[in-house]
């Protein structure tokens, strides 16, 4: 199975085998009909992920509603929790569900950090959420965004990111992450 690598170096990682050192690995997970936390394009179960490789994860929780998003952030939160081997970077664009997360993290002692992910750049700075990172589309962040967000201690990853320097523009800006296909 193919993650996409961030961080410094930009590529890709392969972790079939467990033998791969990556820094972080991302996937999108949602709930199936059966009710079960799947990645996003398989049949494979969130609950069935393994690695022997200790590693950062970003879990990209896809969801729609309002109760159905709070209902998946609760059985996602509750099999990341059985897995602290790895440090685990939970995210939606689903207000909800990172909402949810937050009381879920605050009420158990959570071992993860909660972010959202979103193309766009509220007029709060999504203040109201209780968040540690946020993973933006490229082209809404620049050395002002980022500042403004490490000002106030939460993590800024970028993606969609196309173009090679624009990459570098973003490292140079101090960026905290990078997902790109480009490697």
């Amino acid at each position: 199975m193919n993650f996409q690598r961030i961080g410094k170096r930009v590529s890709f990682c392969d972790i079939q085998d467990n033998k791969a050192e990556c820094d972080i690995i991302i996937f999108a997970v949602e709930q199936n009909f059966k009710k079960d936390i799947v990645i996003c394009g398989t049949k494979d179960k969130l609950k069935d992920f393994k690695s022997d490789i200790r590693c950062q994860v970003i879990v990209n929780i896809h969801c729609s509603g309002i109760q159905s998003s709070e209902n998946v952030a609760h059985k996602v939160s509750s099999i990341i929790d059985r897995k602290r081997r790895h440090k685990w970077f939970l995210t939606s664009s689903n207000e909800y569900c990172v909402s949810e997360l937050s009381v879920i993290k605050e009420n158990i002692d959570g071992n993860w950090k909660i972010g959202v992910l979103s193309n766009g750049l509220p007029l709060g700075h999504f203040n109201h959420l209780n968040i540690e990172f946020v993973i933006l589309e490229h082209t809404v962040i620049d050395s002002e965004v980022i500042t403004y967000f490490h000002n106030v201690n939460v993590l800024v990853f970028s993606y969609l990111i196309d173009c090679k320097e624009r990459i570098e523009l973003l490292k140079t800006d101090h960026v905290d992450g990078l997902l790109s296909n480009l490697y």
